[in-house]
C-alpha cells in the first residue's frame, strides 16, 4: 500500500461539483485519457472501451445509478497513477490529456464516490484507489489509500466506477450522450485500420457506439449570380470548396469549408473543430456557426456552409467544449483571410436547386459582382432559396439521423384543421419530441398553436407567424408559473434550474429575444410590415430543448 496526497485543500473539490459540464463532456476527460495513454505508451494494436450505464431500477443493487468506464489498454504504471491522482499534475507529452485536471473534476462533478483501478501491462499487479469525498472532508483527509495487490501478468486496463450518480441518467439521456461520444471521438472510430472501440450498454442492453457524422458531399454546380434583383448562372460547373491554412491569433487553422450539396438548417453542424483529432465544438446536436462568418441565423450560410478545421495548437477551456477566443472573432478572421471564402458566401446566398437562366445565354454580360456578403446588413433577409422552393434539397439521408416526412411541415390533426401542407413553402420545422411533450403536458393551447406555426408559410405571412410565435412562449411562460411579462428573463432564469449550461442559457436567449422584439414590433408599431420571419425557423430548432424542457416542467405540475 502507499499514499498519495490528492489536494492541498480538499474545499477545492467542492467546488468542481457546480461546475458547468456537460455529461458527454465530462465522460470524455476519462475517455481522453485512455486513448492519450494508449496513443503515447501502448504496443497495442487496437484499444477498446466499454462505457457501462446502470439505472436507478437496475436489477443488482450495487450497480444501481452508477457509470463504469473500463478500457482494455496499457494500464496506469505506479508512479504515473500517483501524478494523476494529484489535481493539477499535467501529463509530460501533451495531446489528449493536458490540464491534469480533467478526470477527478470529471468524477466529482458525476459522484462523491468513484473507484480507480487498474492493471499496468506486463507487471502483474492490481492497484486500486476509492475517492470518497464526503468521508475526506469529514474525517479532514486529504491523503489517499493505494491498494497494491498481485494480478495475472496477462491483465492490463483500467476500470472507473463512479458511483451514486448526482443526476440520474435515465436512457434518453444516454442515448444523447453515445451520440455526442461518437461525434467526439470520429476520427478515432471511423479509421480504416479501427483503432479505437468504443461500447456501451444502459442497464445490461449494449451497442457500439457510431459516427453519426459522415461528412456532406460537395455542392457542384456554375457559379449563381444576381443582377438587378434576377439570378443568373455564368461560368462553368465546379466543386465549391476552399482549402484552409491560416493563423488566428498566431497559432495555425488548417482544413477546409465547402457548400453542401444539400442544405439545411438542422443537419448542417457549420464549422466542426477538431483538436489533436477530437472535436472540441460542431457536433450534429450542437452546431457551431459563428456570427462573424455565417451572420445572423436566417442567412443562407447557416444552410451550406460547412466545414472540418484542425486547431492542435490552440487553448481550450479545462472541460475542452469551447476554444478560448472569441468565436464571433474567428469568424471574422475566416471571413476576411482566407481566399475563396467570400466566393463561398455569395454561392450560397444565390444558388438555386432548380437552377437559373444563363447569364451568357441571355446576353445581359458578366456583372461587376461586388461581395455581396459584405453589402447585406445583418438585418437583411436572404430572398427564398432552394430550400424554399424544393422540398427534396432539405432532405436528411438515414445516416444524418433525418425525418424526410415531416421535417419542414407538420402533419395537420384532421383535415378539419383547415391547413394544407404545402411543402414549397418556408416554415417553422416540426418537431416530434416537442409534438411529443405537448401531449404529455396536455397543454390544449399550446398544442393547437404549436401545429398551425408549423403548417403556416413564413414567406407570405411573416406578421401572423411573428405574432403567434410570441404568443406561444408567453402563454409557455406563463404555463410554468411566470407572473410577468418578459418570457426571455423566465425562461433565462429557468433554464439553469432544468439543468442547461451557461453556453445554452445564452444562446437560448439571444433566440427568445428575437422572437419578443419582433413579435412585439409587428403587434404594436404602426409601420411594421416590411419583415421578414424566415429566421423563425431556426429559432424553433435552437430552442427545441428549452421547449420540451418546459412542456415537461408543466406536465410534473399538473
Amino acid at each position: 500500500m502507499f499514499k498519495v496526497n490528492v489536494s492541498p485543500d480538499m474545499n477545492m473539490y467542492s467546488l468542481l461539483i457546480s461546475q458547468g459540464y456537460d455529461p458527454t463532456y465530462a465522460l470524455c476527460e476519462f475517455l481522453d485519457n485512455s486513448i492519450h495513454a494508449f496513443q503515447e505508451y501502448s504496443d497495442l494494436d487496437v484499444l477498446e472501451i466499454d462505457i457501462d450505464f446502470f439505472s436507478s431500477s437496475y436489477h443488482i443493487k450495487s450497480k444501481r445509478n452508477s457509470i463504469v468506464i473500463t478500457d482494455r489498454g496499457p494500464g496506469i504504471k505506479k508512479e504515473v497513477l500517483k501524478k494523476a491522482l494529484q489535481p493539477a499534475n499535467k501529463p509530460s507529452k501533451s495531446g489528449l490529456s493536458e490540464f491534469g485536471i480533467g478526470m477527478k473534476s470529471a468524477a466529482v462533478w458525476f459522484s462523491n464516490e468513484w473507484v480507480l483501478t487498474t492493471y499496468p501491462k506486463c507487471e502483474g499487479i492490481r492497484l486500486s484507489a476509492d475517492f470518497n469525498l464526503e468521508k475526506l472532508l469529514s474525517e479532514g483527509r486529504s491523503v489517499l489509500e493505494v491498494t497494491e495487490k498481485s494480478s495475472d501478468s496477462s491483465n492490463h486496463g483500467t476500470i472507473i466506477e463512479l458511483k451514486g450518480l448526482r443526476n440520474r441518467i435515465n436512457e434518453d439521456k444516454y442515448e444523447a450522450i453515445c451520440r455526442g461520444i461518437g461525434d467526439i471521438y470520429q476520427k478515432f472510430i471511423s479509421r480504416d485500420e479501427n483503432t479505437v472501440n468504443i461500447n456501451s450498454s444502459f442497464d445490461g442492453k449494449k451497442t457500439t457506439i457510431k459516427r453519426k457524422y459522415k461528412g456532406f458531399e460537395t455542392l457542384k454546380a456554375p457559379a449563381f449570380v444576381k443582377r438587378k434583383n434576377q439570378i443568373f448562372t455564368t461560368g462553368d460547373e465546379k466543386e465549391w470548396t476552399v482549402d484552409v491554412n491560416t493563423e488566428f491569433q498566431g497559432k495555425p487553422v488548417k482544413g477546409f469549408i465547402h457548400l453542401m450539396n444539400s442544405g439545411g438548417y438542422k443537419k448542417n453542424p457549420g464549422l466542426v473543430l477538431f483538436r489533436h483529432n477530437r472535436v472540441i465544438v460542431g457536433t450534429t446536436e450542437k452546431h457551431y456557426k459563428p456570427d462573424g462568418l455565417y451572420g445572423t441565423s436566417n442567412k443562407a450560410a447557416g444552410m451550406r456552409l460547412q466545414g472540418e478545421l484542425h486547431l492542435d495548437e490552440h487553448p481550450v477551456s479545462y472541460t475542452k467544449d469551447r476554444f478560448s477566443f472569441d468565436d464571433e472573432d474567428f469568424g471574422e478572421h475566416l471571413a476576411k483571410d482566407v481566399s475563396g471564402l467570400k466566393d463561398l458566401l455569395n454561392q450560397a446566398e444565390n444558388y438555386r436547386a432548380k437552377g437559373a437562366p444563363s447569364l451568357e445565354k441571355v446576353g445581359v454580360g458578366i456583372p461587376d459582382q461586388k461581395e455581396n456578403h459584405e453589402k447585406n446588413s445583418e438585418t437583411d433577409q436572404p430572398e427564398p432559396s432552394e430550400e424554399s422552393t424544393d422540398s427534396s434539397t432539405q432532405e436528411d439521408d438515414k445516416s444524418q439521423g433525418g425525418n424526410d416526412e415531416n421535417q419542414y411541415s407538420a402533419k395537420p390533426e384532421n383535415e378539419d384543421d383547415g391547413f394544407a401542407i404545402d411543402k414549397s413553402e418556408t416554415k417553422i420545422p416540426f418537431s416530434e419530441k416537442i409534438e411529443s411533450a405537448l401531449k404529455k403536458s396536455k397543454a390544449k393551447k399550446p398544442y393547437r398553436l404549436y401545429r398551425s406555426l408549423c403548417v403556416i408559410s413564413l414567406v407570405n405571412h411573416p406578421i401572423l407567424m411573428y405574432v403567434g410565435a410570441w404568443s406561444f412562449f408567453e402563454i409557455l411562460a406563463r404555463k410554468c408559473g411566470n407572473s410577468g411579462d418578459d418570457f426571455t428573463a423566465f425562461f433565462s432564469q429557468q433554464a439553469q434550474r432544468w439543468g442547461f449550461s451557461k453556453e445554452d442559457k445564452k444562446t437560448f436567449n439571444v433566440r427568445l429575444k428575437h422572437v419578443s422584439e419582433n413579435g412585439n414590433i409587428v403587434k404594436h408599431h404602426h409601420d411594421s410590415m416590411q419583415v421578414s420571419a424566415i429566421q423563425l425557423a431556426n429559432d424553433f430548432e435552437v430552442l427545441e430543448p428549452l421547449i420540451v424542457a418546459a412542456l415537461e416542467h408543466i406536465g410534473k405540475s399538473d
